[in-house]
Formats: structure tokens, sequence, C-alpha cells
């Protein structure tokens, strides 16, 4: 396991979609604060400070950076070993799908640690170019926490999206739109059962972040249905990565008449 995911980090190195993390990390920050400049003033944070701006990078990265990119990346990891032609090869070592996939996977939450260390890098350089008050130990542990605990859990969340779309030939990229529309979604679940089961809320409730001022939220979260929630999605991603690889059947060749044999299928010669 440790040589396949050795080897998949190799691979990753100068593939230019991991730009789509990069980037997208990065803006959650600068889109979260210019919010604040755009948005009325009737309905703008006035204490608008550190605090604050972790929060809304909390929510900004589990509701659409991060499982766009995530769904992307990891799909694409998955399908380029079809479209490269480099499947055939690599289970011919041999090494079963399974494991295979178990790998990629594995590197994909190796991925999402990094990116979330990365946003919160992104978040402080852009909370200090634009002098917001606020800042101490305290805010900045607490943010740092939260941002990753919040990503490992949207990773969970999406991980059966990864594999699914990842297994479908070339279709990572739908994934990833579906996987903007489910965590989009979270807007619309305030309270009740779908309120703590569903995935990307579930990581929110296990990280400790309060949704109240992002969805509104009325009633406390349910720790243990949120993380029925994820073991449920990582149960769902294990299947998936189980499920058995669709072989082509072979086309039968025509036989090719024998020499001297008639039309019908009748020997010339009889032995």
């Amino acid at each position: 396991m440790m040589k396949l995911v050795k080897t998949e980090i190799q691979k990753m190195k100068h593939c230019q979609i991991l730009l789509i993390g990069i980037i997208g990390l990065a803006l959650c920050p600068l889109v979260q604060l210019g919010g604040q400049y755009v948005m009325d003033e009737a309905y703008r944070e006035p204490n608008f400070d550190f605090a604050k701006l972790f929060g809304a990078v909390v929510w900004g990265n589990t509701q659409i950076f991060l499982p766009i990119a995530l769904v992307m990346i990891g799909g694409w990891m998955i399908d380029r070993e079809r479209t490269q032609d480099t499947l055939k090869n690599v289970l011919a070592v041999p090494i079963g799908l399974p494991l295979l996939l178990a790998g990629k996977l594995a590197v994909v939450v190796l991925l999402t640690a990094a990116f979330a260390v990365y946003s919160m890098a992104a978040t402080l350089a852009v909370g200090l170019a634009a002098g917001l008050p606020g800042l101490n130990t305290a805010v900045l542990a607490a943010g740092a926490v939260q941002i990753l605990l919040a990503a490992l859990g949207t990773c969970i969340a999406a991980l059966p999206l990864v594999v699914l779309f990842g297994r479908l030939p070339g279709a990572y990229l739908g994934g990833s739109v579906l996987a903007f529309l489910f965590g989009y979604s979270i807007l619309f679940f305030k309270g009740g059962l779908l309120r703590n089961i569903h995935p990307f809320l579930a990581a929110l409730n296990l990280a400790g972040f309060d949704t109240a001022d992002y969805s509104g939220t009325t009633a406390p979260p349910d720790l243990l249905l949120s993380a029925l929630a994820l073991v449920g999605m990582l149960l769902l991603a294990a299947l998936f990565v189980c499920w058995p690889q669709a072989k082509d059947t072979p086309r039968k060749a025509k036989a090719k008449p024998r020499p001297g044999a008639r039309r019908g299928g009748r020997s010339a010669h009889r032995f």
C-alpha cells in the first residue's frame, strides 16, 4: 500500500489538474472577504474579523470549493489509468483493482490535508493583507483545526462520488458538477433528520462548526447521527471500490473456411 501511495504522489507531480484545488482554495477567502464589501450595508457583518473570516472559509470550502476539487482530481486520478491505457499494465503486476483504488483514495485524503494547510495559509495571508483585526494565537489555532477537521470530513463525504465517477469512463467532470450541487444543497437543510445526516453538514457538525449564521439552522446538531452519516459514506465508498470490474466481452471471430472446404460447411474430403 505504501508503495502505491508513493507512486501516486510521484505521478501527481506537475499535474495541471491540481491547479483546480490550488486556485479554488485561494479564491475562497477572497470571495468571502469580498462579499462583505459588495453586499448591501444592512446585511454586512459590522465586526468582520479574523474569526469571522476563518468561519466563512470553512463554510465556503465545505459547500463549494473542496467538493468540486476533490471529485474532479480524485476522479481524474482513477480515470487516467483507463484513458492512458495503463490499467492493464498495472493490474498485471499483479495488483488487484480494489487495492489500486484504495491507494488512490489514500492519496486523495493526504491531498485534502495538504489543501487544508494551504487554505489556512491563504486565509491568513488574505486577512493580514486586508488588515482584519482579532488575530491571536487562540483564533489562529481554532481556525486551523476547524479548517482541517471540516476538510477531512468533506473528503469522507465526497469519497463515494470520487470512486463512482472515477470508474465511469470520462465522467469525473460530471461528478464534480454533482458534488457542487450536493454541497450547495446544505443551505436548505435547517433542522430535522436531514440536517444531521447530510454528509457535508455532518462534516461541519463534527468539526464543531456553527451553521446558524450561514444556513439558519435552529437546533443543535446530533453528533451521533452525523458520525453515522460519515461512516455510511465510508462504507459506500468501500462498496464502490470492491465492485467487480466490468469486463468487455470479446467478440467471436468469424471462422475462416478451411482449405478445400465447400460452402455450407461440408468438407470436400471425407475421412
